[in-house]
Protein backbone atom coordinates (compact mmCIF):
# COMPACT_ATOMS: atom_id res chain seq x y z
CA UNK A 1 0.00 0.00 0.00
CA UNK A 2 1.17 3.57 -0.55
CA UNK A 3 3.07 5.11 2.28
CA UNK A 4 1.08 7.25 4.71
CA UNK A 5 4.02 9.45 5.57
CA UNK A 6 2.34 12.42 3.89
CA UNK A 7 0.31 12.57 7.08
CA UNK A 8 3.52 13.52 8.85
CA UNK A 9 3.24 17.10 7.66
CA UNK A 10 4.99 19.61 9.94
CA UNK A 11 2.74 21.66 12.14
CA UNK A 12 3.19 25.19 10.82
CA UNK A 13 2.16 27.26 13.81
CA UNK A 14 3.23 30.67 12.59
CA UNK A 15 2.11 34.04 13.88
CA UNK A 16 0.98 36.75 11.50
CA UNK A 17 4.22 38.62 12.17
CA UNK A 18 6.31 35.55 11.33
CA UNK A 19 4.39 34.92 8.10
CA UNK A 20 4.96 38.52 7.03
CA UNK A 21 8.65 38.23 7.88
CA UNK A 22 8.97 35.00 5.83
CA UNK A 23 7.26 36.60 2.85
CA UNK A 24 9.71 39.49 3.05
CA UNK A 25 12.64 37.07 3.21
CA UNK A 26 11.48 35.04 0.20
CA UNK A 27 10.82 38.23 -1.73
CA UNK A 28 14.61 38.54 -1.95
CA UNK A 29 15.72 36.55 -5.04
CA UNK A 30 19.00 35.38 -3.49
CA UNK A 31 17.22 33.89 -0.44
CA UNK A 32 14.56 32.13 -2.52
CA UNK A 33 17.04 30.81 -5.08
CA UNK A 34 19.43 29.49 -2.42
CA UNK A 35 16.63 27.72 -0.58
CA UNK A 36 15.16 26.15 -3.72
CA UNK A 37 18.62 25.01 -4.84
CA UNK A 38 19.32 23.32 -1.51
CA UNK A 39 15.93 21.63 -1.27
CA UNK A 40 15.89 20.41 -4.90
CA UNK A 41 19.48 19.18 -4.60
CA UNK A 42 18.65 17.14 -1.52
CA UNK A 43 15.56 15.65 -3.19
CA UNK A 44 17.62 14.68 -6.23
CA UNK A 45 20.20 13.02 -3.97
CA UNK A 46 17.43 11.10 -2.17
CA UNK A 47 15.92 9.86 -5.42
CA UNK A 48 19.31 8.77 -6.79
CA UNK A 49 20.14 7.03 -3.48
CA UNK A 50 16.81 5.19 -3.59
CA UNK A 51 17.36 4.10 -7.20
CA UNK A 52 20.86 2.89 -6.30
CA UNK A 53 19.46 0.79 -3.42
CA UNK A 54 16.81 -0.78 -5.66
CA UNK A 55 19.45 -1.53 -8.31
CA UNK A 56 21.82 -3.02 -5.72
CA UNK A 57 19.12 -5.35 -4.36
CA UNK A 58 18.39 -6.55 -7.88
CA UNK A 59 22.09 -7.28 -8.39
CA UNK A 60 22.06 -9.27 -5.13
CA UNK A 61 18.57 -10.85 -5.14
CA UNK A 62 19.41 -13.21 -2.27
CA UNK A 63 19.64 -10.17 0.02
CA UNK A 64 16.46 -8.70 -1.41
CA UNK A 65 14.56 -11.95 -0.89
CA UNK A 66 15.68 -12.03 2.74
CA UNK A 67 14.48 -8.45 3.22
CA UNK A 68 11.18 -8.97 1.38
CA UNK A 69 9.16 -10.25 4.39
CA UNK A 70 10.50 -7.34 6.44
CA UNK A 71 9.63 -4.63 3.88
CA UNK A 72 6.48 -3.43 5.74
CA UNK A 73 8.58 -3.17 8.90
CA UNK A 74 11.24 -1.17 7.05
CA UNK A 75 8.59 1.33 5.92
CA UNK A 76 7.35 1.58 9.50
CA UNK A 77 10.88 2.10 10.83
CA UNK A 78 11.38 4.86 8.28
CA UNK A 79 8.55 6.76 9.93
CA UNK A 80 10.63 7.22 13.10
CA UNK A 81 13.23 9.62 11.63
CA UNK A 82 10.47 11.22 9.53
CA UNK A 83 8.47 11.92 12.70
CA UNK A 84 11.53 13.33 14.42
CA UNK A 85 12.16 15.75 11.55
CA UNK A 86 8.49 16.73 11.28
CA UNK A 87 7.84 17.31 14.98
CA UNK A 88 11.14 18.96 15.90
CA UNK A 89 11.97 21.97 13.71
CA UNK A 90 15.21 22.53 15.62
CA UNK A 91 16.30 18.96 14.90
CA UNK A 92 15.46 19.31 11.21
CA UNK A 93 17.52 22.51 11.01
CA UNK A 94 20.52 21.06 12.89
CA UNK A 95 23.65 20.88 10.77
CA UNK A 96 24.45 17.28 11.79
CA UNK A 97 21.24 15.59 12.90
CA UNK A 98 19.02 16.91 10.11
CA UNK A 99 21.01 15.32 7.26
CA UNK A 100 21.68 12.15 9.29
CA UNK A 101 18.01 11.56 10.06
CA UNK A 102 17.07 12.28 6.46
CA UNK A 103 19.70 9.82 5.23
CA UNK A 104 18.38 7.15 7.63
CA UNK A 105 14.82 7.78 6.48
CA UNK A 106 15.88 7.49 2.83
CA UNK A 107 17.91 4.34 3.47
CA UNK A 108 15.08 2.51 5.24
CA UNK A 109 12.56 3.62 2.63
CA UNK A 110 14.85 2.54 -0.21
CA UNK A 111 15.40 -0.88 1.35
CA UNK A 112 11.67 -1.36 1.88
CA UNK A 113 10.87 -0.25 -1.65
CA UNK A 114 13.61 -2.34 -3.22
CA UNK A 115 12.60 -5.48 -1.33
CA UNK A 116 8.86 -5.10 -1.88
CA UNK A 117 9.24 -4.56 -5.66
CA UNK A 118 11.89 -7.19 -6.25
CA UNK A 119 9.55 -9.60 -8.04
CA UNK A 120 8.28 -6.92 -10.44
CA UNK A 121 9.99 -6.54 -13.83
CA UNK A 122 12.48 -3.69 -14.00
CA UNK A 123 10.62 -2.27 -16.99
CA UNK A 124 7.47 -1.56 -15.01
CA UNK A 125 9.50 0.25 -12.34
CA UNK A 126 11.14 2.41 -15.01
CA UNK A 127 7.78 3.25 -16.61
CA UNK A 128 6.24 4.10 -13.23
CA UNK A 129 9.26 6.22 -12.36
CA UNK A 130 9.12 8.09 -15.67
CA UNK A 131 5.38 8.71 -15.29
CA UNK A 132 5.91 9.97 -11.74
CA UNK A 133 8.67 12.37 -12.77
CA UNK A 134 6.58 13.68 -15.67
CA UNK A 135 3.57 14.23 -13.42
CA UNK A 136 5.70 15.80 -10.70
CA UNK A 137 7.25 18.25 -13.17
CA UNK A 138 3.83 19.38 -14.35
CA UNK A 139 2.48 19.65 -10.81
CA UNK A 140 5.50 21.63 -9.62
CA UNK A 141 5.10 24.04 -12.52
CA UNK A 142 1.43 24.46 -11.70
CA UNK A 143 2.20 24.99 -7.99
CA UNK A 144 4.64 27.80 -8.69
CA UNK A 145 2.52 29.57 -11.30
CA UNK A 146 -1.05 29.31 -10.02
CA UNK A 147 -2.59 32.00 -7.82
CA UNK A 148 -4.53 29.38 -5.86
CA UNK A 149 -3.18 28.93 -2.35
CA UNK A 150 -2.99 25.23 -1.50
CA UNK A 151 -1.05 25.87 1.73
CA UNK A 152 -4.32 27.04 3.30
CA UNK A 153 -6.09 23.77 2.45
CA UNK A 154 -4.32 21.43 4.86
CA UNK A 155 -7.60 20.28 6.38
CA UNK A 156 -8.95 19.28 2.98
CA UNK A 157 -5.79 17.30 2.24
CA UNK A 158 -6.02 15.50 5.59
CA UNK A 159 -9.64 14.59 4.79
CA UNK A 160 -8.55 13.19 1.44
CA UNK A 161 -5.88 11.07 3.13
CA UNK A 162 -8.45 9.79 5.65
CA UNK A 163 -10.80 8.84 2.82
CA UNK A 164 -7.93 6.99 1.14
CA UNK A 165 -7.20 5.02 4.32
CA UNK A 166 -10.90 4.10 4.68
CA UNK A 167 -10.94 2.86 1.09
CA UNK A 168 -7.84 0.79 1.87
CA UNK A 169 -9.66 -0.87 4.76
CA UNK A 170 -12.68 -1.54 2.54
CA UNK A 171 -10.41 -3.13 -0.03
CA UNK A 172 -8.94 -5.43 2.62
CA UNK A 173 -12.38 -6.44 3.90
CA UNK A 174 -14.47 -6.56 0.71
CA UNK A 175 -11.89 -6.86 -2.04
CA UNK A 176 -12.94 -6.33 -5.61
CA UNK A 177 -11.24 -4.63 -8.56
CA UNK A 178 -13.57 -1.63 -8.51
CA UNK A 179 -12.44 -0.61 -5.02
CA UNK A 180 -8.81 -0.98 -6.04
CA UNK A 181 -9.38 1.15 -9.15
CA UNK A 182 -11.26 3.83 -7.22
CA UNK A 183 -8.53 3.87 -4.58
CA UNK A 184 -5.88 4.32 -7.26
CA UNK A 185 -7.69 7.33 -8.74
CA UNK A 186 -8.32 8.90 -5.33
CA UNK A 187 -4.72 8.21 -4.31
CA UNK A 188 -3.36 9.89 -7.43
CA UNK A 189 -5.51 12.97 -6.74
CA UNK A 190 -4.63 13.16 -3.04
CA UNK A 191 -0.88 12.71 -3.50
CA UNK A 192 -0.84 15.12 -6.43
CA UNK A 193 -2.55 17.70 -4.24
CA UNK A 194 -0.01 17.07 -1.48
CA UNK A 195 2.81 17.62 -3.97
CA UNK A 196 1.33 20.95 -5.06
CA UNK A 197 0.82 21.95 -1.41
CA UNK A 198 4.38 21.07 -0.40
CA UNK A 199 5.88 22.69 -3.52
CA UNK A 200 4.14 25.92 -2.55
CA UNK A 201 5.44 25.63 1.00
CA UNK A 202 8.95 25.47 -0.42
CA UNK A 203 8.65 27.94 -3.29
CA UNK A 204 6.92 30.63 -1.26
CA UNK A 205 5.46 33.38 -3.41
CA UNK A 206 3.12 35.11 -0.99
CA UNK A 207 1.12 32.04 0.07
CA UNK A 208 -0.45 31.69 3.54
CA UNK A 209 2.30 29.41 4.84
CA UNK A 210 5.85 28.67 3.78
CA UNK A 211 8.91 27.06 5.27
CA UNK A 212 11.75 29.02 6.77
CA UNK A 213 14.91 29.52 4.69
CA UNK A 214 16.73 27.15 7.07
CA UNK A 215 14.23 24.27 6.62
CA UNK A 216 15.47 22.84 3.33
CA UNK A 217 15.95 19.37 4.89
CA UNK A 218 12.33 19.31 6.02
CA UNK A 219 11.14 20.55 2.64
CA UNK A 220 13.16 17.91 0.81
CA UNK A 221 11.71 15.14 2.97
CA UNK A 222 8.17 16.32 2.26
CA UNK A 223 8.69 16.39 -1.52
CA UNK A 224 10.41 12.98 -1.43
CA UNK A 225 7.44 11.53 0.46
CA UNK A 226 5.05 12.95 -2.12
CA UNK A 227 7.08 11.50 -4.99
CA UNK A 228 7.22 8.13 -3.23
CA UNK A 229 3.47 7.99 -2.63
CA UNK A 230 2.70 9.05 -6.19
CA UNK A 231 5.18 6.50 -7.56
CA UNK A 232 3.65 3.68 -5.50
CA UNK A 233 0.16 4.60 -6.65
CA UNK A 234 1.20 4.60 -10.31
CA UNK A 235 3.17 1.38 -9.85
CA UNK A 236 0.23 -0.43 -8.27
CA UNK A 237 -2.05 0.62 -11.13
CA UNK A 238 0.49 -0.56 -13.73
CA UNK A 239 1.08 -3.85 -11.92
CA UNK A 240 -2.68 -4.47 -11.70
CA UNK A 241 -3.12 -3.81 -15.43
CA UNK A 242 -0.24 -6.18 -16.15
CA UNK A 243 -1.90 -8.95 -14.15
CA UNK A 244 -5.21 -8.43 -15.95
Amino acid sequence: APSTTSMLEPKLQQTDAERIHLKQQFARPEVRTAFLSKASGVVAAQVLFTVAIIFALRLAPHIGLQLMPASPGLFMLAMAPALALSLSPALAEATLWGPLLLALFTLLTGLGLGASTLRLPAGILIRAGAATLAAASGLATYATTTRRDFTAKRGMLASGMLALLVMGLLQLVLGGPWIASARAYVGALVFSAYLVHDAQLIAGGGKTYQLRPTQHILGAMMIYQDLLNLFLTVLQAMARNREN
